[in-house]
C-alpha cells in the first residue's frame, strides 16, 4: 500500500512518490511499471509533509535506472581518482582491494552498465573496467567506436 504524496518526471518517465506502508519508507515507483489494480483510499486518510518534494525521492543515479538484474562491475581506479569516484558513487560502490601504489579495485552495483560506462568516461585514463569480462569487452568496444568515428 502506498500513500501517494506526489508525482514527478525524470528522464522521460513518470513516477508516483509517497510513503510505502509495507516498508514504512518514502519510495518512488515508475508509473509504467505498476501492474494490477489500483484502488483509491478514503480522502484525507493521510497528510502529506509540508516540505515534501516528489522529485527529491527519484533515483538520479543513471547506472541504477536499467531494467536488467543488478550486476557488480569491477573498476580499477588510480590513487588520485579512487576517492573522487567513491564519493560520486556513494553506497553503490565498495572497495574490493587496495594496491601498494594506492590504486583501488572498486565494485559497483549497476542495472544499466552502459550508463556507468558513460559516467566513467569522465575520469579518462584514471579508471579501467576490469570485470566482469563481458563488461570490460563492452567498454573496450565502446571506446574503439569513438576512435573509429573520429575524423
Amino acid at each position: 500500500s502506498l500513500e501517494p504524496y506526489g508525482i514527478a518526471v525524470r528522464r522521460g518517465h513518470w513516477y508516483v512518490v509517497g510513503r510505502d506502508l509495507d516498508r514504512e519508507a518514502i519510495r518512488a515507483f515508475r508509473a509504467d511499471r505498476i501492474e494490477g489494480e489500483v484502488s483509491l483510499g478514503a480522502a484525507g486518510a493521510f497528510e502529506i509533509p509540508p516540505d515534501f518534494v516528489a522529485s527529491d525521492h527519484i533515483e538520479d543515479r543513471a547506472w541504477m535506472l536499467g531494467d536488467g538484474p543488478p550486476l557488480t562491475m569491477l573498476v580499477l581506479a588510480d590513487a588520485t581518482i579512487a576517492p573522487i569516484l567513491l564519493g560520486d558513487l556513494g553506497d553503490d560502490a565498495e572497495v574490493i582491494a587496495v594496491s601498494a601504489d594506492g590504486s583501488q579495485e572498486i565494485g559497483i552495483t549497476v542495472t544499466a552498465p552502459g550508463a556507468l560506462r558513460n559516467h566513467l568516461l569522465g575520469y579518462l585514463d584514471g579508471v579501467e573496467v576490469v570485470g566482469p569480462e563481458s563488461e570490460r569487452a563492452a567498454m573496450v568496444a565502446w571506446l574503439e567506436g569513438f576512435v573509429e568515428s573520429a575524423p
